[in-house]
């Protein structure tokens, strides 16, 4: 089964210098924290804590340690709040976050009304917007872009991770309200690079795989699959069922989509994840999408819909936790030579079991014996688009399906 890996996939560079210098500081010897999470990774984060670097969330908690600015920046209130308390900065704002601090600042050094192009509720949209001089519109649709006054004079520019296409039917939007209207595109090249890369590989590929790891951006990735496809079945599958622990928060990182509600907030777009029999849920908005992506409604809905993605990912997550070895196990990949079939073998406490993953759209079958499996003699769970069975040491697994196999009777 071959598998094709982004050409950009993994930090870019704001992040990763971020991360580095960050490293660098938990080992220098002075107490640090991070005020705010320092990147959208919460292993990552998790790995600084262990080494001593706490996450506030108010400058009012440093207590004259040491403060990092995250890669989102902040205002130069919260600058001077700091600064005041005596606490020393390490500023590790992105290099392309600065860039667009530095276009609001000195484009409306004259009081030029500035049009932020932005999620409202992000921390680098809020920090930017403390660097304005005058007044500040903060917008994220070409809507809210029409329903604007119109202006004489403004100057628009965009959160560094805003996609492009967005921007693009907003800026239009715009220069049919602003007279004199001064626009730049902030998009940091790392976004525009892997937004298209990630398009690109979706059209090309039978499955796409996104590591949803981060706390809310990487929904832009697992737009560009779908649901009825069953590529999203696919993924959960290769992300749920392996090794580790995975981490999922919105709703939008499982590809999630949903009725966009009245409010342009950014906790409305993202619809938080609720795992359980104890759900309880007002029917929050979901996220939001062309109508031609909306292929999920609201989370009451989805929990209500046995066929939804939202209970897909729970029945997953349920196989998971009844084979504590998948995710705890020492791993051994497996090389099943002759088919297009990938998976592993895991054990923990004197559990075993295999994992197995056809991602393609064809049904197939597996001599448990010929591929050295012969200890698997029983087919504990199968979870995709299709059925899975083993008979007489043979496994058919269905299209876009996986199968956990277990040892014993």
């Amino acid at each position: 089964m071959p598998v094709e890996v982004a050409a950009h996939a993994g930090f870019c560079m704001g992040v990763r210098r971020a991360v580095e210098m960050a490293e660098a500081a938990t080992g220098d010897g002075i107490p640090s924290c991070s005020l705010g999470e320092l990147i959208h990774n919460p292993e990552v984060v998790r790995r600084l804590a262990e080494r001593g670097l706490e996450t506030i969330n108010s400058p009012e908690q440093a207590a004259g340690r040491r403060v990092l600015i995250r890669s989102h920046g902040v205002s130069p209130e919260v600058l001077e709040q700091l600064e005041s308390a005596g606490s020393e900065i390490l500023n590790l704002t992105c290099p392309f976050v600065e860039k667009l601090h530095r276009i609001v600042e000195e484009s409306s050094q004259d009081g030029t009304a500035v049009i932020l192009v932005g999620e409202k509720d992000h921390p680098e949209v809020r920090g930017t917007a403390g660097w304005a001089h005058g007044e500040v519109r903060i917008i994220a649709e070409a809507a809210e872009a029409e329903s604007l006054p119109e202006m004489e004079k403004a100057v628009a520019v965009c959160q560094t991770t805003f996609p492009q296409a967005r921007w693009e039917s907003i800026l239009a939007a715009l220069k049919r309200k602003v007279r004199k209207l001064n626009s730049h595109c902030t998009i940091c090249s790392a976004t525009e690079i892997r937004q298209k890369e990630a398009a690109e590989l979706a059209a090309r590929s039978d499955a796409m795989i996104v590591p949803f790891i981060s706390n809310h951006d990487n929904d832009r990735a697992s737009g560009y699959l779908t649901v009825a496809s069953g590529n999203m079945k696919v993924a959960a599958n290769l992300y749920l069922l392996s090794s580790g622990s995975p981490f999922i928060y919105y709703g939008e990182e499982l590809g999630m989509r949903g009725s966009r509600g009245g409010s342009n907030t950014d906790a409305n777009r993202r619809l938080a994840m609720l795992w359980g029999d104890g759900d309880k849920v007002k029917d929050p908005a979901g996220a939001t999408y062309p109508a031609s992506k909306q292929i999920e409604t609201t989370a009451a809905d989805q929990m209500a819909d046995e066929g939804s993605l939202y209970n897909y990912y729970k029945k997953v997550l349920m196989i998971r936790a009844a084979h504590p070895a998948i995710a705890r196990g020492d791993y051994t990949a497996l090389s099943l030579e002759g088919t297009k079939l990938g998976g592993f073998v895991a054990d923990w406490e004197g559990q075993r079991v295999c994992v197995l993953h056809n991602t393609t759209l064809s049904g197939a079958d597996l001599d448990l014996n010929a591929l050295g499996l012969s200890a698997f003699t029983k087919l504990s769970a199968f979870v995709g688009v299709e059925d899975a069975s083993l008979s007489d040491g043979v496994l058919h697994l269905g299209s876009q399906t996986s199968a956990v196999l277990v040892t014993g009777a």
